[in-house]
């Protein structure tokens, strides 16, 4: 009986020791992983300048895919960590947006912006209809766009009355012209009434 008891303290014993020996062995990998992870990010300082090397302040400087961002402070000044093969998009107002590629390209103390239109880059790309487009600089009127989810999530059996209230400027009148033919009237930017005192 001693000798059964003795022998399962022994068992549980050697597995108590087994799982504190893999425990301390996880821990010396994580903690291993989370000092190399360190290692590879980069701390990435440049001050932005124009051709003038006039410093260029609160520039918008965005990594990947927009979840880390910055801005560059008065004297043009900025700093962000990165991972070697990330990429920075660097934008600021009056100036051409610019990609660096961290896998190929080095960011110097300096870097200098293309001076170019207000609102003229790529980001300012705007979709219109019958697959054109134009930039929000030269755009002249108000562009509202509707999906087709947002249709289908309140059905209506006429397509005019489910656009109402759901577009800026747009609203709808239904007109009484007969069984089957009521079909509602779409006024874009305004419904006004025409009476004798107007």
């Amino acid at each position: 009986m001693v000798i059964i008891n003795s022998l399962k303290e022994f068992r549980i014993m050697k597995t108590y020791k087994i799982k504190l020996l893999f425990f301390v062995l996880m821990l010396t990998n994580l903690h291993g992983y989370v000092h190399a992870q360190e290692k590879l990010s980069l701390t990435i300082e440049s001050i932005l300048v124009d051709e003038d090397d006039n410093a260029i302040p609160n520039a918008l400087i965005i990594l990947g895919d927009g979840l880390v961002q910055t801005h560059s402070d008065l004297e043009g000044r900025f700093s962000i960590k990165a991972m070697p093969e990330n990429i920075i998009l660097i934008s600021a107002n009056g100036y051409k947006s610019k990609k660096i590629f961290l896998k190929s390209e080095s960011v110097g103390k300096k870097t200098i912006l293309e001076t170019g239109a207000l609102y003229d880059g790529e980001e300012y790309i705007i979709k219109l209809p019958a697959n054109t487009q134009t930039t929000q600089r030269a755009l002249t009127g108000a562009v509202s766009k509707i999906s087709g989810s947002d249709l289908e999530s309140q059905p209506d059996l006429v397509f005019q009355n489910a656009l109402q209230g759901r577009l800026a400027g747009v609203s709808t009148q239904m007109t009484t012209n007969g069984l089957g033919n009521n079909l509602p009237n779409i006024y874009v930017r305004g419904l006004n009434r025409q009476s004798g005192n107007t």
